[in-house]
């Protein structure tokens, strides 16, 4: 039996893990605050110069990563 993977099988990975990443971000963006798309962009390019570092580290992120 050699399965290997088709194309079709390919394409629903990667559409999987866009809708992954999406939602992702979607995450990280709503909670009691609203830290909008380019803050979360430009925390990912450069994390210590970020005023939401706090809320995006300790508890967004865990929850994104046990959610996952």
């Amino acid at each position: 039996m050699n399965e290997s993977p088709t194309k079709q099988d390919s394409r629903r990975l990667v559409v999987a893990m866009l809708l992954l990443s999406v939602l992702a971000i979607i995450s990280l963006m709503l909670g009691s605050t609203f830290i909008s798309p380019l803050k979360i962009i430009a925390y990912i390019f450069d994390p210590a110069n970020s005023p939401d570092q706090f809320t995006l580290e300790v508890l967004r992120l865990p929850r994104i990563t046990l959610a996952i």
